[in-house]
């Protein structure tokens, strides 16, 4: 079996974690994602966190991103969605 290690994400992670999304996004079953963005667009996102949210990659031996796991705020405009949460993980096969 294989392990891995798993940590908060940085933006240096952005390329692996697209390359993630891109796999998961052409199998065209387990996400409603259509297209990954790119690894600026992840970057972005990725310095964008509040302390809040949180983004964690799981790292192959190799040093690969493997997969993923996000938790995002609903909302951040609307005070009575404060305690609500979107979370998303995506794997490689």
């Amino acid at each position: 079996m294989a392990s891995f290690q798993v940590r908060r994400a940085s933006p240096e992670d952005a390329d692996g974690i697209t390359a993630v999304l891109d796999t998961v996004t052409r199998e065209r079953v387990y996400s409603a994602i259509e297209r990954p963005w790119t690894a600026e667009e992840q970057r972005r996102y990725l310095a964008s966190l509040s302390p809040r949210e949180a983004f964690h990659v799981a790292i192959a031996e190799t040093g690969d991103v493997v997969g993923y796991q996000s938790l995002d705020l609903y909302s951040t405009i609307l005070p009575s969605m404060a305690h609500v949460g979107a979370l998303g993980t995506f794997l490689l096969p």
